[in-house]
């Protein structure tokens, strides 16, 4: 999954290890630099996981990766309904039929190199497909996926404190509270709680937008590991099929039960 995000007013590509992986694996010609950025990683390989992101900022870099069919962007297909992406899986597969079909028309002096040529866009194919899965089982709820942890330069930002700004995260479920002046968090910061309760109500409503209704909620406050935000993340609270939720719960319930009130 590669995600492409504003920050500090430039483009910036985040991609997962699984997916360079997969270029450095496939037929794809891919840059010079792209690999030498996973080289040249101070931190061992060994010690990522492969859903951990690699960050990009040069632009023939950001440039060739937007262009990379078989890594799906997530900020393009995150407002998709669950039967729009349906559809697409419907449609990659209709793809791999025809590709199979193709190769077994192919002439016999153009087998080799075709048949090759061909199993490559399949591989391809099965790759996005299988991306996108993934993003059907997570709308669902019935598996996670890791997003940077940064601002999302395509949501809310909230300025109106004199030194702290709250913003949504990439990943919906979270809002970072963090320094105007760039300085790091610190464990015993003096939090200011209404600016975030403003975060969270903007963060709950969209969620009601999306189709997340009466749900009563959690919170879950950490700070970053680079000590960069103080996150917040909204834990739904799904109601027992036994109960019928209660509509003053949910939305209404968030003002009173924020950071372990």
């Amino acid at each position: 999954m590669k995600i492409l995000n504003t920050e500090n007013g430039k483009e910036k590509m985040y991609v997962q290890l699984k997916d360079i992986s997969f270029l450095l694996h496939s037929d794809i010609a891919v840059p010079k630099s792209i690999y030498l950025s996973v080289l040249d990683d101070p931190r061992p390989l060994n010690e990522h996981k492969s859903t951990d992101y690699y960050s990009f900022i040069e632009q023939g870099d950001i440039d060739f990766l937007k262009g990379v069919d078989a890594i799906i962007d997530y900020k393009e297909l995150r407002n998709l309904e669950l039967a729009e992406l349906e559809m697409l899986v419907k449609d990659i597969d209709a793809q791999i039929i025809d590709i199979e079909e193709a190769i077994d028309t192919l002439a016999p002096e153009e087998r080799d190199n075709g048949r090759k040529r061909e199993v490559y866009r399949i591989e391809r194919l099965a790759y996005k497909k299988c991306a996108i899965k993934d993003l059907i089982e997570y709308k669902l709820g019935n598996r996670e996926l890791e997003f940077p942890l940064v601002p999302d330069s395509d949501g809310f930002s909230l300025t109106g404190d004199a030194d702290y700004q709250v913003s949504q995260s990439i990943d919906s479920n979270k809002i970072v509270l963090y320094r105007k002046d760039g300085k790091n968090m610190m464990p015993d910061e003096k939090i200011p709680n209404a600016l975030i309760q403003m975060g969270l109500s903007i963060a709950m409503v969209a969620k009601r937008d999306s189709g997340v209704l009466d749900f009563d909620i959690d919170t879950k406050t950490t700070l970053s590991p680079d000590s960069k935000y103080f996150v917040v993340e909204i834990i739904l609270k799904k109601p027992e099929l036994s109960e019928t939720p209660e509509t003053e719960k949910g939305i209404k319930s968030l003002f009173k039960r924020i950071l372990n009130r």
